[in-house]
C-alpha cells in the first residue's frame, strides 16, 4: 500500500515531464483549485506568487512557447518529515525561441500537498542572475 509521502513524492516526476511536453492541462490538474506558486528572488522578473488555479494557466499556458526545448532532470526527491512536503532539487536546461539562447538553471523546490495529493503550494528558487542573463535582462 502506497503511503502519502510515497504519492506525493511520485507526483514530483510528473510535474516536471507534464512541463518537459507542454502539457500545461495535466500540469494544471495537479494544483488544487487554491494552489499557489511563489517565485523567490526573481526581483520583478517573475511574480512573486502566483494565486489560485486560474492565475496559473494565465501565467503558465504561454511559456511553452517561447522554448524550443525544456527538460528539467531531476536530481534529488526530499521527502519530509511531514508526508504533505517534498523538497526537489532539478536542473533547467531550456532553449528560446526568439533568441536562441539557452537557459540553464539549478533549481530547488519545496512542495505542500492537500490531503487529496494536490499541489497546495509550490515554492521555487532558482538563480535570477542566470534568469536575467539569458532574457537579455542586464
Amino acid at each position: 500500500m502506497e503511503t502519502i509521502r510515497e504519492r506525493n513524492s511520485a507526483i514530483i516526476p510528473l510535474f516536471i515531464s507534464y512541463i518537459e511536453t507542454n502539457n500545461i492541462t495535466a500540469f494544471l490538474d495537479l494544483f488544487s483549485h487554491d494552489g499557489v506558486q511563489f517565485n523567490y528572488f526573481q526581483c520583478g522578473m517573475l511574480p512573486a506568487e502566483i494565486r489560485g488555479k486560474a492565475a496559473l494557466k494565465e501565467f503558465w499556458t504561454p511559456i511553452p512557447k517561447k522554448f524550443s526545448e525544456m527538460r528539467f532532470p531531476i536530481e534529488s526527491i526530499y521527502p519530509m518529515l511531514d508526508p504533505g512536503l517534498v523538497a526537489v532539487k532539478y536542473r533547467g536546461y531550456t532553449r528560446l525561441k526568439d533568441s536562441g539562447n539557452h537557459y540553464n538553471n539549478e533549481y530547488f523546490a519545496l512542495f505542500l500537498f492537500s490531503e487529496e495529493g494536490k499541489i497546495k503550494e509550490y515554492h521555487e528558487y532558482s538563480n535570477p542572475v542566470v534568469t536575467a542573463k539569458s532574457f537579455n535582462m542586464t
